[in-house]
């Protein structure tokens, strides 16, 4: 039998890998250990083998705080369905999980904490979407990783409404995903609303006349391709265990818009520069709700920051995701957040500049409802009168620019 996690999106320590346990150390990063993913290859016979997955002993926190309610996922070849293993085979403590995988002889077996979307494969799979619906999307990118591996952008809108980045003549959606790069329950969401926008439907061809959609579902190239969760390849680098450093580099956003000095990563150039050009009316930064019991969530710009029309609108994007929840049967959690400093979405928020909003999946719902749930929330932002995004203006992005002297 054969154990590695070095393949695309693997991440985990392995501590031991026999028939009689593999024993898989889950890596923290800034807040604890979140993700793990790993292959089984060379099983001679049908049975059942135990996985333990453990928190990362260097890490201040030896329990679980994230994933003790998260499911295991597994499949059973490179190309098969991912299914969640029944509860009956878990078992669960804060300071170790237990599974009971079913491995079949000759099969490859594949395990995940969140089922990932390597970046190779996503690149392949926009290039296939674009190709096939070449009247209604486009391909560009803004930019590449620290490591050279480009960031994709997929712009889907009615033909007439076609433009280069920075001429658009109708509000811009922009939808991010991976800036957390194994939060692949935010992916799916995203997902989820790029297939709206591509749908055959009267409802949608309406939205495409009205809109210009900017996709992106791997924001951090390399930090997808290595399995660092939240880092790319700058805060992997400065990673240790002693100074308690929140490294995500998505703290960057907000400093770089404003033209603050700084070295900035190469991603967070890219995204940010695509930002001050398009001006989008509506930002959406996607991500993974961890912890809390198997629920969704959000935070969001806390009231007292915003000024005095912003408060109708996080009232807004909150209940529309708490009801895109309850649709599927599903709670969605809300928290106010004060942390426009670090976080692009409040700051845009604050300074009145766009609706920004991030919803935060949870990878026990499975993809299928992840993307219903995001087909399903944008939908209802999009309708919304008190978002007014049909009718948004982007020169409220040009006093930012201008002051930071950024255009």
């Amino acid at each position: 039998m054969k154990v590695t996690t070095q393949i695309p999106s693997g991440n985990g320590r392995l501590l031991r890998a026999d028939a009689g346990a593999i024993e898989l150390e889950l890596i923290a990063y800034s807040k604890g250990a979140r993700y793990g993913y790993l292959r089984i290859s060379g099983v001679s016979e049908a049975r059942e083998q135990l996985l333990i997955l453990r928190p990362d002993r260097h890490f201040a926190l030896k329990s679980f705080a994230y994933k003790l309610h998260s499911r295991i996922w597994v499949r059973h070849s490179l190309q098969g369905r991912w299914e969640a293993l029944p509860e009956s085979m878990l078992e669960r403590t804060p300071e170790a999980v237990r599974a009971w995988l079913p491995l079949r002889a000759g099969a490859i077996c594949e395990v995940c904490t969140e089922i990932p979307h390597p970046y190779a494969e996503v690149a392949t799979e926009l290039a296939e979407l674009v190709r096939t619906h070449h009247e209604l999307a486009q391909l560009h990118s803004p930019g590449a990783s620290e490591e050279g591996r480009p960031i994709f952008v997929v712009r889907v809108t009615a033909p007439e409404n076609r433009c280069e980045p920075g001429e658009e003549a109708r509000p811009v959606i922009h939808t991010v995903c991976g800036e957390h790069a194994t939060e692949f329950a935010g992916e799916e969401i995203g997902r989820g609303m790029l297939a709206l926008a591509l749908a055959q439907s009267p409802e949608a061809e309406a939205l495409r006349h009205a809109f210009i959609f900017d996709f992106i579902l791997t924001a951090n190239p390399d930090g997808n391709f290595h399995g660092w969760h939240q880092y790319n390849l700058r805060d992997w680098l400065a990673h240790n265990y002693t100074d308690g450093k929140d490294r995500s580099w998505h703290h960057e956003f907000a400093p770089c818009l404003l033209g603050e000095p700084g070295e900035y990563s190469a991603e967070t150039v890219a995204l940010i520069g695509w930002l001050r050009r398009t001006r989008p009316a509506l930002y959406l930064s996607m991500h993974s709700w961890e912890g809390h019991d198997g629920h969704a969530g959000a935070f969001h710009t806390a009231p007292e920051n915003l000024p005095p029309e912003g408060f109708a609108v996080v009232e807004a994007l909150n209940a529309h995701a708490i009801a895109a929840a309850k649709e599927l049967g599903e709670t969605f959690l809300t928290r106010a957040s004060r942390q426009s400093e670090r976080h692009l979405g409040e700051l845009l928020m604050e300074r009145g500049i766009c609706a920004a909003y991030l919803p935060e999946g949870h990878g026990n719902w499975g993809p299928e409802r992840l993307q219903r749930f995001g087909a399903n929330l944008l939908t209802r932002l999009l309708q919304d009168e008190t978002l007014a995004l049909s009718n948004y203006d982007p020169a409220r992005w040009e006093a930012l620019v201008h002051e930071h002297a950024l255009a």
